[in-house]
């Protein structure tokens, strides 16, 4: 799991908070990253929601959401940003 994959994460869940459509490249990124650090055991509900939405993105290619599926997308990018924030301070204390 690298930093870049959990930042992609993030990109993924602002992308989906305005409305757009995230890059596949983040998506497959952000997925692997998250899916690692939930095994890891490293998750609450808003991380497992999180991951949830990329795993979706990741194996169908597309998510609709409506206005307030990204309402809680750009919501679950600040508790996303939070705890990749928190993972990248450990692994570089290492």
């Amino acid at each position: 799991m690298t930093a870049r994959g959990l930042l992609d994460a993030v990109s993924v869940l602002e992308a989906q908070g305005a409305g757009c459509a995230p890059d596949r490249a983040h998506v497959l990124a952000g997925e692997l990253a998250w899916d690692s650090l939930c095994r890891q055991g490293v998750a609450d509900r808003d991380i497992l929601d999180a991951a949830t939405g990329l795993k979706l993105l990741a194996t169908s290619h597309e998510l609709e959401l409506d206005k307030n599926g990204c309402a809680r997308a750009a919501r679950l990018a600040e508790a996303v940003r939070k705890a990749a924030n928190v993972e990248i301070t450990r692994q570089n204390t290492r």
